[in-house]
């Protein structure tokens, strides 16, 4: 009976498109082609509208298809010019406009018609390989181009286009991803780390590095990655974000998957059981009930709800490698090697074996460690103990200021001896020789001012570079501090609100939980675990 249905559903959905009401199993339906497009030919992107959910853009390596009605239908568009070998799609609505990111540059269609006008074209290879594209959502005509030498954003449909300032260390840009509610964050990625900014050019700094990825997800890992050519790829590959939440954000590294939930402050690794390959390309983010993670890796597709431990693979019906994703509600497409494919997705219930722990308000699990520091008193100490403190600083320039308030003290000592002899002949036959000595002693005290150096000190100019490097030292140790102390206190909540079932995977939790307070008392020398107490004595 189950093999009688799940033929039936193989053959049906090519034919019928998919449903409003996706069906309510849990167990991943299995991916289908698309009817309307080449069925063989290999797909490099797919991507839906950003104000409609009906309109989808789906390109092979030379031709571009458009669905108005969600799939049911498609029409093809021109050829793409010669040699330029898509990388990403972007499609708007209204007004309609098309955006193919390419090898040699962006290419618009910006009448429908499929004529294709070179809309973005740099100076030299490094601007011209384009990787990424994107419209705004809630920002009619905006759109975002992320190159292999810089990111641009267009407020016009594509036709131009201004450079954003961001670090050097972001230029090469190999993913992106904005902001789905329209607040303006943009998250990327390059080959240096991943970076967070906004539309303005302003506010742009890295929030996670390249070997941080590597630490993270890389610990525990035990997937084979034999026979992969991952040496010429980037570590990170892709980025998504959490359509209802800004500040939560995925990374798809060649070692796995990392999420942070404060727009980058601090990260940690999502679960690599069941995922076939750590090595992830694309990776979705559907907000259901939980959040889902849908990732690309090698020629599978894998689906986590974000507080599970364990990968659930969406194989059936999937063949070539997985070059792109997108979401829809109620399904998932793939741009593959064997076609455009389809799967629906089901909504994820919340699970009603949770712990007690689980059902306490947020407020009420965070509660239970209020016997250890928090995060100022850590801050604080871990800044003392390196020597950082500004206080140092504003103690030095006092000095100095009060130096010019000291005299200068000299002393000096000097003596002399003489001796005098001379003959008196007296009156014969008497004489006398007389003979004198003197001794003479000085001693002398002087005390000098430079009142000018209240005004200016020369001091200054080495406090000034002292403070600089001060400055810099400080914010290295309060980040590392932050990261370390918010990554063991997430692990820790982790524990209580899903305690995961699988032994292994609770023992590891509890080892890097062990591990990040040791790195917290090499940097506050003992201060943290000494002042741990018991929960009883609260």
């Amino acid at each position: 009976m189950r093999t009688l249905l799940l033929l039936t559903l193989l053959f049906t959905l090519p034919t019928l498109g998919w449903s409003e009401n996706p069906p309510s199993s849990k167990t991943p339906a299995p991916w289908a082609r698309i009817a309307g497009v080449p069925q063989e030919e290999p797909f490099v992107a797919v991507a839906v509208a950003v104000d409609d959910a009906n309109v989808i853009a789906a390109a092979t390596s030379t031709s571009l298809y458009v669905s108005q009605d969600r799939g049911k239908t498609w029409s093809p568009r021109r050829m793409l010019p010669a040699n330029a070998v898509p990388t990403a799609i972007a499609i708007q609505s209204n007004p309609r406009v098309t955006l193919i990111a390419t090898n040699q540059g962006l290419y618009a269609d910006a009448d429908d018609q499929g004529r294709w006008t070179l809309a973005f074209k740099g100076i030299g290879d490094a601007v011209n390989a384009s990787t990424f594209v994107a419209f705004l959502p809630k920002a009619a005509g905006h759109a975002l181009l992320g190159t292999r030498n810089g990111l641009f954003l267009s407020d016009n449909g594509g036709r131009e286009w201004r450079e954003l300032a961001i670090p050097i260390d972001a230029r090469d840009v190999v993913h992106a991803a904005v902001d789905p509610t329209g607040g303006g964050s943009i998250y990327v990625i390059s080959a240096r780390g991943c970076f967070i900014g906004n539309l303005n050019g302003e506010g742009w700094r890295q929030i996670l590095t390249t070997r941080h990825a590597e630490e993270m997800a890389g610990e525990g890992s035990e997937i084979e990655q034999a026979g992969e050519e991952t040496d010429h790829l980037p570590i990170l590959r892709a980025v998504a974000v959490d359509p209802s939440d800004a500040g939560t954000a995925l990374v798809g590294t060649a070692y796995g998957v990392v999420m942070s939930t404060n727009q980058g402050l601090s990260w940690s690794a999502l679960s690599s059981t069941g995922l076939g390959s750590t090595a992830v390309s694309r990776l979705i983010a559907v907000r259901q009930s939980p959040l889902i993670v849908y990732a690309a890796a090698n020629r599978s597709v894998f689906r986590l709800p974000v507080g599970s431990e364990t990968w659930q693979p969406l194989v059936a019906g999937l063949t070539g490698a997985v070059h792109d994703l997108a979401a829809l509600p109620g399904s998932l497409l793939a741009a593959t090697d064997q076609g455009l494919l389809l799967s629906m997705l089901s909504p994820e219930a919340f699970i009603d074996s949770q712990s007690p722990s689980a059902k306490k308000p947020a407020k009420n699990i965070l509660s239970d460690f209020s016997h250890e520091p928090d995060m100022s008193q850590v801050r604080e100490v871990a800044i003392r103990y390196a020597e950082v403190h500004p206080d140092k600083i504003r103690r030095w320039r006092r000095q100095a200021a009060w130096k010019a308030l000291l005299p200068s003290f000299n002393m000096g000592y000097d003596h002399d001896t003489s001796r005098d002899v001379h003959y008196d002949e007296g009156s014969f036959p008497s004489f006398q020789i007389i003979e004198t000595r003197d001794r003479s002693y000085g001693m002398d005290f002087s005390l000098t001012w430079d009142l000018d150096e209240l005004i200016w000190n020369n001091d200054q100019t080495s406090i000034d570079t002292r403070s600089k490097l001060m400055v810099e030292l400080r914010d290295d140790i309060v980040n590392e501090v932050t990261r370390i102390y918010f990554e063991r206190r997430r692990l820790q909540a982790a524990l209580l609100s899903a305690p995961p079932v699988d032994q292994k995977a609770a023992v590891e939790k509890e080892l890097r939980i062990q591990e990040l307070s040791a790195l917290l008392d090499g940097l506050t020398g003992g201060y943290f675990s000494a002042h741990i107490t018991s929960p009883q004595t609260q």
